[in-house]
């Protein structure tokens, strides 16, 4: 009897509409190593097992007799499996892995250089696709500095020590979702062109994506629209640690409904289009300093950001909370459906004070002001002061105590004690009136700017 391996699913290295569960290019369905004789197969559970599809253990938790395999008799094997993918390789035949159980930590084969003597070897490149759909392995794989050219199926993979892709580049699509790494789960530097689908993936040691790139969507979340994963547990949906700074997310970018236990570290990480993190928990040790967020344009980016500005809130982190606030305040300028009114004062609040992330900025608008109303006073006592020039103490005192004093200009007598009145104070000239009109509106202006700041200032150091 052959072996009795299956999926629950099958799936096709090149989808269509005309699928054939039978067709080389399908994989999950059956047992894909042929090459092993019915007389090579090995009981367990009432199934017979091929060596490469035999677990490690019964389901009553018993060992079965590959877990009990001596040094030359994995090493046997593990030439044929190595054989197998050269062979794959070779022919630019996809590479079906699926439902391996390995014995050992798994590294994928290198080509040797030239000269065979130096026994050096170099990364395969433009490998085809892969697939290791449900393949378990207990101590890890090293797939690192690899680089697959067509798509690879990881999903419902078990890796039971550190799974170390660092420097691999996918030029096609990468779909881990639903694998369990309780290593570190190592993709320091790595290269995705394609679409990175890690939803409902678990993650209990280690998450490294440290200067990856993601060209189009990285799904990190715990839920998918069409796919929803409950986990054994709750811990299963906590993330212990995870890096991902100096990363660059050049398309969507999703981390919904998970927990990070420590971090997670966005430090210098560029996002071009606005990141989802909804229903997300957050440590007190959350990292986003210097990281860059690009887009203020797309539909969602206002609920993006304002999700991310709850969550720093919540945490007290008054810097971060602030800079998702002005990125959701300019997201939310970019929709149509904004008012004209909101539009204005928003784009003043932000040309202002950077919509409250800085206090200086508004002290240097209000220096501004000043000077220009100093200037203003000036030609407007030209005019109340019959053609005289006023001194420079004079306009420079009068500019300051509408500072100190605004409004104080509409008081009984104000311009007589200055010495510039030139009628009855019931009917004052229209050089006094612009004077007092100016007057009111600099007071304004000013009284804005400072309160501008002192905002500014709360926000930064308030203490709760």
């Amino acid at each position: 009897m052959p072996c009795q391996f299956s999926l629950s699913y099958a799936s096709s290295f090149e989808p269509s509409s005309t699928f054939d569960p039978n067709s080389e290019n399908a994989f999950g369905n059956k047992c894909q190593f042929t090459f092993f004789e019915e007389t090579q197969m090995i009981s367990s559970d009432g199934k017979e097992w091929c060596p490469f599809h035999l677990p490690l253990t019964d389901s009553s938790g018993n060992s079965t007799e590959k877990k009990a395999w001596l040094f030359f008799v994995q090493a046997q094997f593990g030439g044929l499996l190595f054989q197998y993918i050269e062979e794959r390789r070779k022919q630019d035949k996809p590479i079906d892995l699926c439902g391996l159980v390995h014995w050992d930590r798994l590294s994928f084969p290198m080509a040797y250089g030239n000269d065979l003597s130096d026994a050096q070897t170099i990364p395969y490149e433009n490998l085809p696709a892969l697939a290791l759909d449900g393949a378990h392995f207990p101590r890890g794989v090293d797939f690192q500095t690899l680089h697959f050219a067509k798509p690879v199926y990881a999903r419902n993979v078990f890796f039971g020590n550190q799974a170390d892709f660092a420097m691999t580049h996918f030029s096609s699509d990468a779909d881990f979702s639903g694998s369990v790494f309780k290593g570190d789960a190592n993709f320091f530097q790595s290269r995705f062109e394609k679409n990175a689908i890690f939803y409902g993936a678990r993650f209990q040691q280690n998450l490294v994506f440290a200067s990856a790139e993601f060209s189009e969507t990285a799904d990190f979340s715990l839920h998918n629209l069409y796919h929803s994963f409950l986990p054994s547990h709750p811990a299963d949906e906590s993330i212990r640690t995870a890096l991902f700074h100096h990363a660059k997310f050049l398309g969507h970018s999703r981390f919904n409904d998970r927990v990070f236990l420590s971090g997670p570290n966005f430090q210098q990480a560029q996002f071009s289009v606005a990141p989802e993190f909804h229903n997300c928990s957050f440590h007190q040790s959350a990292n986003f300093d210097g990281a860059k967020f690009l887009d203020t344009s797309s539909d969602f980016a206002d609920h993006a950001y304002r999700t991310l500005k709850l969550a720093m809130e919540r945490l007290g982190a008054r810097d971060e909370q602030a800079m998702f606030f002005a990125l959701e305040q300019q997201a939310r300028v970019m929709k149509p459906t904004t008012s004209r009114s909101v539009k204005i004062f928003s784009h003043l609040y932000g040309i202002l004070s950077d919509y409250g992330q800085s206090f200086v900025r508004p002290f240097i608008f209000l220096a501004l002001v000043t000077a220009i109303f100093g200037f203003a006073y000036t030609l407007n006592f030209l005019f109340v002061g019959n053609g005289q020039p006023p001194s420079f103490g004079f306009v420079i005192n009068f500019t300051l105590e509408q500072l100190i004093r605004p409004f104080s200009i509409w008081a009984p007598d104000s311009l007589k004690k200055l010495g510039i009145a030139s009628g009855m104070p019931a009917d004052p000239t229209a050089s006094e009136l612009v004077l007092k009109s100016l007057s009111t509106l600099h007071a304004l202006l000013s009284l804005g700017l400072i309160a501008l700041a002192l905002l500014a200032l709360r926000r930064r150091f308030k203490l709760d």
